[in-house]
């Protein structure tokens, strides 16, 4: 009889980034505007704008926050930056997957709601990382997660990608959601180095190895759907495709 899994609470789950995705049925004009001004009121910290690229970053709701824009989707996002001071003797994440994820919702549905143009698609895609003592924990965890198939923890270069489409939850006919994840096993090597005259190569004055689990999702509306999804919706979608990234992080790969 095969043996049960155990997975752990879905809020040991941190976050390293959340994007929301949406593809505008009018991409030359979207390209066009400055869409940081429209959710934050005022001017991002940093702007770069080439012929078919915008990216603003900034911090906003005490999130580093990016908006990149090209000739294809306005992705916004929210990401963990590595720092050296303090010493990261932990994985560098925003928070619980559960806490980021409501505020990243509810901070960008007003701006999808009101101030975002016609879209084809909408998706909802973030990278999430489950400490772990060591590279074996890390790959029997995987192997928790993933029930069909099996994970040899002496193994390494582990990586498994599937798409599990599933029709939407919501009133709009013959609408189908992707749910692509990819898990594998991530390890970050940290360490501090003091420069000598005479350029000695020193021992590192601090280092540290960390080990995680890592399940990266993008759930989104299927490209074959005519569009544009209706305005009225958007908010409700981008809730269903939270709730659906939300059920790969807390059953794991289900068929």
């Amino acid at each position: 009889m095969p043996q049960a899994r155990v997975l752990p609470g879905l809020n040991e789950w941190q976050v390293w980034g959340l994007q929301l995705l949406v593809f505008p049925t009018d991409p030359a004009t979207a390209l066009r505007q400055e869409w940081w001004n429209g959710l934050a009121m005022g001017p991002p910290e940093e702007s770069r704008r080439k012929q078919f690229e915008l990216v603003e970053t900034g911090t906003y709701d005490g999130f580093n926050l990016t908006v990149s824009v090209d000739f294809q989707k306005i992705a916004w996002k929210v990401s963990a930056q590595l720092q050296a001071d303090p010493f990261p003797y932990e994985l560098p994440t925003i928070g619980d997957y559960p806490a980021v994820r409501d505020r990243f919702v509810d901070m960008m549905s007003p701006w999808l709601a009101e101030r975002c143009p016609p879209v084809q698609r909408i998706g909802f895609a973030g990278a999430l990382v489950l400490p772990t003592a060591d590279h074996q924990a890390a790959y029997r965890q995987l192997d928790a997660y993933l029930a069909t198939v099996q994970v040899d923890p002496n193994s390494t270069d582990f990586t498994y990608r599937v798409n599990r489409p599933v029709p939407s939850d919501s009133d709009i006919v013959h609408l189908t959601v992707n749910r692509i994840g990819t898990w594998s096993a991530v390890k970050v090597n940290a360490a501090i180095r003091v420069a000598v005259p005479g350029g000695a190569i020193q021992p590192p004055a601090a280092e540290s190895k960390l080990y995680g689990c890592m399940l990266e999702f993008d759930v989104n509306t299927s490209a074959e759907w005519p569009g544009p999804l209706p305005t009225g919706r958007r908010v409700d979608l981008l809730r269903e495709l939270a709730r659906k990234a939300t059920e790969m992080a807390q059953q794991g790969d289900n068929p």
